[in-house]
């Protein structure tokens, strides 16, 4: 299958915006919006997925989005400028001195391969670049396949993040995470697999979780990861039970070092959270009368 045979143009538009994103350094939001007209054309509108928005959350922030449809693939195009010293919460982030995050912009592309046979093939494409007040940036490319079976689930993330520093020095850092589900036993079982490619090859994390639902509205958890980094194994072993108006929860905790936690928690399901929130211009334009 090949995803983007029914719009070549589009493809090559697509080419196009990220070689003239990276020469632009992604630096100016308004060049960036241009650059979605390109990619989605002059008869782009908001029905195609087109949209400008102010979201009112702990980190306001300004928002422009597209998305649009080429046969079985999807491709959506974000870009997000955060406001001001409103977005503290990103100080720090990952352990870097980087200060806040100032913008982020990102391309995103995915399908879902139907082999005919009851199997499902979930691929996709997205490259995205963060930049923080220190003068930094981040560059990341992403690629995700799967494969979607009756009682079996199979996930495969790549990640490869090439940081630019201000003083103009760089490094590059490749992670990946294999997850594989499957239903055994009346459960969900998952066994996960996360690594690193580069600066070193190595297997980071291992562990395998299980997950069980009862009738009566308890749950069962039991799960076993071990890092060979710090060749340290862990073992947890939880169970929830609902108790009148309360969810009781009851966790232990043990690892291979010989430490242990053990807790009891009640839980009392009030109201819902408040949704943060936002203003759209395509909400705006759909809630006006005789607007399609």
């Amino acid at each position: 299958m090949r995803f983007l045979s029914k719009a070549p143009s589009s493809h090559f538009k697509f080419q196009g915006l990220l070689a003239l994103c990276r020469l632009a350094g992604f630096r100016r939001s308004l060049t960036f919006s241009t650059l979605l007209v390109t990619l989605f054309g002059p008869g782009a509108s908001l029905a195609d997925g087109f949209d400008l928005a102010l979201h009112g959350t702990r980190t306001l922030n300004g928002e422009v989005s597209a998305s649009y449809g080429f046969g079985p693939v999807s491709v959506t195009a974000r870009h997000v400028e955060y406001l001001g010293y409103l977005n503290q919460a990103y100080r720090g982030d990952g352990g870097k001195d980087t200060g806040p995050l100032v913008r982020s912009s990102e391309i995103e592309s995915g399908g879902l391969l139907d082999a005919g046979i009851g199997a499902m093939f979930p691929l996709g494409l997205s490259v995205a670049l963060d930049e923080w007040e220190s003068g930094g940036r981040d560059l990341s490319l992403t690629a995700r396949s799967g494969l979607n079976l009756p009682g079996l689930r199979a996930d495969h993330s790549l990640t490869s993040t090439t940081s630019f520093a201000a003083d103009g020095s760089e490094s590059r850092y490749s992670a990946g995470r294999l997850a594989i589900g499957y239903d055994f036993l009346g459960g969900t079982q998952e066994s996960v697999v996360a690594y690193d490619v580069e600066p070193i090859g190595r297997i980071t994390a291992l562990g395998i979780n299980s997950d069980w639902e009862f009738d009566s509205g308890a749950s069962a958890l039991i799960s076993f990861s071990h890092n060979p980094l710090d060749a340290v194994s862990e073992a947890r072993f939880g169970f929830r039970q609902p108790v009148g108006g309360f969810d009781m929860t009851s966790d232990l905790t043990t690892d291979s070092l010989g430490a242990y936690t053990f807790g009891v928690s009640f839980t009392l399901a009030l109201d819902a959270e408040p949704e943060p929130s936002s203003l759209s211009l395509a909400a705006l334009m759909a809630a006006l009368p005789g607007v399609d």
